[in-house]
């Protein structure tokens, strides 16, 4: 299957207040553990009571595959400079963007679609966006940092 990746939003207190040697154990059993189905997309929240300190997010149609993340950067390179400058910005919160995206797409298909791969058509793309959207502001929520394994 290739590179995958793994995305979590943990409590930093948590994760730092664990022995340095048994951080990366202890994130690699957050992601990889038994909790979830490989089918399922959105959140994945842990079951057990001393489990509420982190949160997994399984990405819409990529299968744990880290292509579409990788795709959908080259494919914002290629449409980044037809966006308005307030979009661009806005874009740092997401949630201020999300409104505006929509413009993007006349531009996507003509710079940035693709026949083939990943992140070919401007509605994966926007749908990606907002998978992402959906982490940075539930991390942003509750304080929390984000975490990418790669797998």
């Amino acid at each position: 299957m290739g590179i995958g990746i793994e995305v979590l939003i943990v409590d930093w207190d948590r994760v730092e207040a664990a022995p340095a040697g048994g951080r990366r154990e202890l994130l690699d059993e957050a992601a990889f553990g038994d909790e979830g189905d490989l089918d399922e997309e959105g959140w994945i929240w842990p079951a057990a009571a001393d489990a509420d300190w982190y949160g997994r997010y399984a990405f819409r149609h990529t299968l744990g595959s880290y292509k579409p993340h990788f795709w959908a950067g080259e494919r914002w390179e290629h449409v980044r400079d037809f966006a308005d400058p307030g979009l661009r910005t806005a874009l740092d919160r997401f949630e201020q963007a999300a409104p505006s995206l929509d413009t993007l797409r006349e531009p996507f298909a003509q710079h940035a679609a693709a026949p083939t791969g990943w992140i070919g058509d401007f509605d994966s793309f926007a749908e990606f966006l907002r998978g992402w959207s959906e982490v940075v502001v539930e991390a942003d929520r509750r304080d929390w940092g984000i975490v990418g394994l790669r797998c």
